[in-house]
């Protein structure tokens, strides 16, 4: 349910985790619970499943659908749910991506492959802004490099932040 207002995706999204039972199959009924109790109160403006947190990168393209369909219909009459879609290829991705269109999501949001993170190699020498020393920072997976300065690395010499 996507508000039609000027900014209709303000607001706060909590995600969500998938419960699972011992055998590692989905607990649909604790999903939905715990769905309800993140998302249906005062100030939450919709919800964001199948993202990192919700397991998405071990879950089946049936499992995905399945679990949009369960957060549609705990909370898609009042809340915007947006699903996350993350797949190695774009082929996938865009399958993901009408699955959860099909299942009733209201929005998507793609992650980065996971495989992105591997591509790294190593620390590369770099001058540090700060006091200009040629320091190699430690390893930082590519994918941080797009989260806040606190996931930079840091300068070995001076402890200040990487640019």
């Amino acid at each position: 349910m996507i508000p039609n207002t000027a900014r209709p995706f303000d607001g706060i999204y909590p995600s969500t985790v998938l419960p699972m039972h011992a055998d590692f199959s989905p607990d649909w009924d604790a999903y939905a619970r715990h769905t309800a109790d993140c998302v249906l109160r005062p100030g939450m403006a919709g919800v964001l499943m199948n993202g990192h947190a919700g397991e998405n990168f071990v879950m089946s393209r049936a499992e995905k659908r399945r679990a949009v369909e369960v957060a549609v219909t705990t909370v898609g009459a009042t809340r915007i749910v947006v699903a996350g879609v993350n797949a190695e290829g774009s082929l996938d991705a865009a399958a993901e991506a009408r699955d959860a269109r099909d299942a009733g999501a209201d929005a998507i949001m793609v992650f980065l492959p996971n495989g992105f993170a591997l591509a790294h190699t190593g620390p590369s020498p770099t001058r540090c802004p700060a006091c200009r020393c040629s320091c190699s920072p430690p390893t930082t997976p590519p994918a941080a490099w797009l989260f806040a300065r606190r996931c930079l690395p840091r300068c070995s010499t001076c402890l200040r932040w990487s640019a």
